[in-house]
């Protein structure tokens, strides 16, 4: 398996899509901390967190599914391009946002940022098999999460020191231009390379008209039955979509595909597990930092900033043992995770050391990034291509939906049980993850399949 640095060095595509990832949510995280801060700033309230997270959480679920089906049908780079244009123009809307009169406007102001990001989240990782080789894989996934924790760690800390002395409009604005730079080396991309290495590397294995027509997915493969899946922009054989009765259409049969494959099913409803309490979390972060441990900015960037690096520590750690993991360990592994996640995140809520908080944060986050990486790397090699778009959107709608009904309760919940209480809740929640997991394994509901690829 290559090593992390000579993929970048090599991969030119993977290369530009990994300087489009860092520059944009470099710019994502400083911002989400300047937002919950100006929420807290202006009301004082829990709640306010909540209705940011809710604008955030609302677009994706509802846009989603559209979404997934959009990026099985065009160029997705394009999709990409596109999104962080829309969103570079309206991140600067919050600088607008400057008395506790105008809070409300960040929450239609979030609903338009999030309407895009759904295109960009999904595509991102719909492309990483495409322009990756099949030993490639693994370690571009190891990278792209490091990546996102680093930034997470980063952005974040560098937010709670940096937003006090410099204002909050500054870092609105750079947002806005973190998305221009993404948009830039996402266009440096050359996807019509791609094509040839994605079918030697055999990553995706070619299907039959038999096997679509049972699927209900013949017309993907009506003009070219032995075309190979993984070609992009557009892919033989497949009209464009007529109306939304088609597009609902041909997102059924992805749902159809997902409910055929039981490993599927279950790494999508793992993301949801890990949900019904990582979306009351996203609240308690920014309630712990400032309401709880009383450090305002610095305290919601420093427990932001513990996260990442525990994501980006397991992000190198997976990349490491990942190869050498046969399945029945795999499985194993994950259950692990999910139980040493909930006892820290449990620990966590009875804390009284504001440092000891951000340790058991960081390693509660260094077992579900574990977690993480490897469970999207199962993904990447059993989906074909011409169906990524809308499983990973489907994977999105499902752990955001849950996210939002946990970002809610949470956020009402702190008012009357006090965040020490609801925090416990959620570890409990998300920890219990790990017994439903090994229940499906016990069952013989967890089977490797037939065309997998180790």
């Amino acid at each position: 398996m290559p090593a992390i640095p000579q993929i970048l060095r090599r991969n030119a595509n993977y290369r530009r899509l990994w300087l489009a990832q860092v520059i944009s949510e470099m710019g994502d995280w400083f911002n989400q901390v300047a937002v919950f801060a100006v929420a807290l700033h202006f009301t004082g309230s829990a709640v306010a967190i909540s209705y940011v997270l809710m604008s955030q959480t609302i677009p994706a679920v509802v846009i989603g599914p559209l979404a997934g089906v959009v990026l099985d049908r065009v160029n997705r780079q394009r999709a990409l391009i596109v999104s962080d244009v829309v969103r570079a123009f309206v991140a600067l809307g919050p600088i607008l946002v400057t008395s506790r009169a105008r809070v409300w406007w960040l929450y239609p102001l979030t609903v338009l940022l999030a309407s895009a990001s759904p295109f960009f989240n999904s595509g991102r990782l719909a492309l990483i098999p495409t322009i990756a080789g099949a030993d490639e894989i693994l370690p571009a996934n190891s990278i792209t999460q490091a990546t996102h924790s680093t930034t997470l760690g980063i952005g974040s800390a560098l937010a709670g020191l940096l937003i006090a002395p410099l204002g909050f409009r500054n870092a609105f604005i750079l947002n806005s231009l973190s998305f221009a730079g993404s948009a830039f080396f996402i266009s440096r991309m050359h996807l019509a390379r791609t094509a040839a290495r994605a079918a030697d590397a055999g990553a995706v294995p070619q299907r039959s008209r038999a096997e679509a027509t049972a699927s209900g997915e013949a017309r993907a493969f009506r003009e070219s039955p032995a075309a190979p899946v993984a070609v992009l922009p557009a892919q033989p054989g497949i009209p464009k979509p007529a109306s939304r009765r088609y597009a609902w259409r041909e997102y059924r049969a992805g749902l159809a595909y997902i409910r055929r494959e039981p490993l599927v099913l279950a790494l999508l409803l793992v993301g949801v597990g890990w949900a019904t309490g990582g979306g009351a979390m996203q609240v308690l972060f920014s309630v712990f930092g400032d309401l709880v441990f009383h450090r305002g900015a610095f305290g919601i960037g420093m427990l932001y900033g513990a996260a990442g690096l525990g994501l980006a520590l397991s992000a190198a750690a997976a990349n490491w043992f990942g190869p050498r993991l046969r399945f029945a360990p795999y499985k194993r592994v994950i259950a692990l995770c999910y139980l040493c996640y909930g006892a820290l995140y449990i620990a966590f809520s009875q804390e009284r050391s504001f440092w000891m908080a951000v340790l058991l944060i960081g390693l509660s986050r260094y077992f579900i990034g574990t977690s993480s990486v490897l469970n999207l790397t199962r993904l990447m090699r059993i989906v074909p291509d011409h169906l990524r778009g809308r499983v990973f959107a489907t994977n999105e709608t499902m752990t955001l939906s849950t996210m939002l009904v946990s970002m809610l309760i949470a956020g009402i919940a702190t008012v009357h049980f006090g965040a020490r209480d609801v925090a416990l809740a959620a570890g409990l929640l998300s920890g219990s993850t790990a017994l439903w997991w090994m229940l499906a394994d016990r069952l013989g509901k967890l089977r490797e399949p037939a065309r997998y690829e180790i």
